[in-house]
């Protein structure tokens, strides 16, 4: 990752996670409502194994499951966040929109949709309804 400030911003600003880490190099955040973490580590540290130190990422896509796309669409949109994949209904059930944090990475917020023929759904647990958050998959 070539900024990992940014990068730990858009989360901590547009999902609610908190820091727990912040160094120049590497940043850990982690959210009050889900047990697991996302790490950030710039690429040219020397905790990057050699083979892949200094490499871009490409392709990264962070994807978190979200009680309301539509609301989130919304929410990334106003301050002018860059969306590279306007908000969709997939034919595999699921509804989403991905924006561009940076060259290097990107987040997709989904919503399973719920009855599709396509039983997406059934291989998700339960979302909250008032939630920012859906649960991740099993």
């Amino acid at each position: 990752m070539k900024d990992v400030p940014v990068s730990a911003r858009f989360y901590i600003q547009h999902f609610g996670f908190q820091p727990r880490v912040e160094l120049d190099w590497f940043t850990t955040l982690s959210h009050q409502d889900r047990p697991y973490e996302l790490a950030f580590v710039r690429a040219d540290h020397d905790t990057v194994p050699q083979g892949y130190r200094g490499r871009r990422t490409q392709g990264l896509i962070i994807g978190l499951l979200v009680a309301d796309a539509v609301a989130v669409d919304a929410r990334l949109r106003a301050p002018g966040v860059r969306v590279v994949l306007p908000l969709r209904d997939e034919p595999f059930g699921q509804r989403h929109v991905m924006v561009a944090l940076s060259s290097d990475s990107r987040c997709a917020a989904a919503r399973p949709l719920h009855g599709h023929p396509s039983g997406y759904h059934r291989c998700l647990r339960a979302c909250p309804g008032d939630s920012t958050w859906c649960s991740t998959f099993w």
